[in-house]
């Protein structure tokens, strides 16, 4: 059982039941600044991804 993940223009598969938090830090990437959805809902780090998840990882961007 797998899902998705998709990071800009790169997608992968991940095992279900892994957490949002450990693929954020397969990726090199820092929980704070990216935001996380999977369909409509935005998920926590805590999230475990289920079998056919799509996980967006969306950059956050901020200005000053």
């Amino acid at each position: 059982m797998a899902a998705t993940v998709k990071y800009r223009d790169r997608r992968m598969s991940v095992e279900a039941g892994t957490s949002v938090r450990e693929v954020v830090e397969m990726l090199g990437l820092s929980l704070e600044g990216v935001i996380t959805k999977v369909g409509d809902s935005l998920v926590t780090e805590d999230y475990r991804l289920r079998d056919g998840d799509l996980l967006e990882i969306i950059p956050a961007i901020s200005g000053g």
